[in-house]
């Protein structure tokens, strides 16, 4: 198994959570960015707390977003690995992940502010709602080898800035239901 490949794709998802939570984490004396890029870029815990906007916040955003998006193209290839009974399941996070990535890119400077949400957790708000989802349910093994129902609530859209097709949806653990 091409523990590279694992490693990426869960060095995505962490930062992508990283620059979700700037303003939240510095808020309980927390910051989670590699401290060598903020030197680098001239970005400090003060910076954030003070919530500053500048170019050095800006280039620092910008190389964290790209550093992300390269994660995700390095850890492209793993939902491929995975059994098929689980490849849903990663399809969905990592549609999830990305597109939170991207919103968070759209306007890097409110990571200052406020937790950007993502598109499920404005779905799961009710800000977000469609009658055209799809419902399925798999059983996925844990990493303790033990099995999970879990249902995925999904639908297809278009993206609008890139016409590529794209899977947003919910997963939730419904074994206690399947008992």
């Amino acid at each position: 198994f091409p523990y590279t490949t694992l490693f990426r794709s869960i060095l995505n998802f962490q930062l992508t959570n990283v620059l979700r939570d700037v303003k939240e984490d510095i808020e309980r004396e927390r910051v989670y960015l590699p401290t060598e890029d903020l030197e680098r870029f001239g970005v400090s815990a003060d910076d954030l707390r003070a919530a500053r906007r500048s170019p050095e916040f800006a280039a620092l955003m910008e190389f964290e977003i790209e550093r992300a998006r390269a994660y995700y193209r390095e850890g492209s290839t793993l939902t491929a690995m995975l059994e098929a009974k689980s490849q849903p399941s990663m399809r969905a996070i990592v549609s999830i992940y990305s597109r939170l990535l991207e919103k968070i890119a759209e306007a890097p400077e409110e990571v200052l502010r406020r937790r950007v949400a993502s598109e499920v957790a404005e779905f799961r708000a009710g800000v977000r709602t469609s009658k055209d989802f799809t419902v399925q349910e798999a059983e996925q093994r844990r990493k303790n080898g033990t099995w999970v129902w879990t249902e995925m609530v999904s639908n297809l859209v278009t993206n609008a800035h890139t016409g590529a097709l794209e899977l947003r949806g919910v997963t939730r653990d419904v074994s206690e239901r399947k008992q």
